[in-house]
């Protein structure tokens, strides 16, 4: 299986682009997305969590690094 990991800061003006992008491609089996919300301050998780997506929200911004592993984990 193949993991999508996401790292996503107040993305909320491009992350909809993004997961419809990644949703609309033939090839839907297979994969997951894993979008990982670094304490965004704006609509980003509520975005995100209109498409099959396992959302993981982080307490303290920590950066895009962090995010991607802790989506990792």
């Amino acid at each position: 299986m193949l993991s999508i990991i996401i790292p996503a800061y107040n993305a909320e003006k491009t992350i909809e682009r993004v997961l419809s992008a990644i949703f609309s491609q033939t090839c839907k089996q297979g994969f997951e997305v894993i979008v990982v919300d670094d304490c965004s301050k704006d609509k980003t998780a509520e975005l995100a969590g209109k498409f099959p997506v396992q959302l993981i929200k982080l307490k303290q911004n920590s950066g895009a690094g962090r995010a991607r592993n802790q989506g990792a984990k």
